[in-house]
């Protein structure tokens, strides 16, 4: 797994960054792209933290490319 120190090159935002706002590396290392979109989502962020949360779809939407792009908590590698 890559580590959380590194950062995504097209965001600019680390994984130990995203992990902070919302806690995707502390819970079972994602499968699939579907499941990294789906985690997130504003309606996740909101069900997890209330809305004690600043998250837009954009930004949500940035943050789960990021994690793809860098394979942040992932199974597998990302295609290189």
């Amino acid at each position: 797994m890559k580590s959380l120190h590194t950062i995504d090159y097209k965001s600019g935002m680390s994984g130990v960054f995203i992990d902070e706002q919302t806690g995707f590396a502390q819970g079972e290392m994602f499968t699939s792209p579907e499941q990294v979109r789906a985690y997130f989502t504003v309606e996740n962020m909101t069900a997890m933290f209330g809305s004690h949360h600043e998250a837009t779809p954009e930004v949500m939407d940035e943050m789960a490319e990021a994690v793809l792009r860098e394979g942040w908590h992932m199974e597998q590698e990302p295609p290189v």
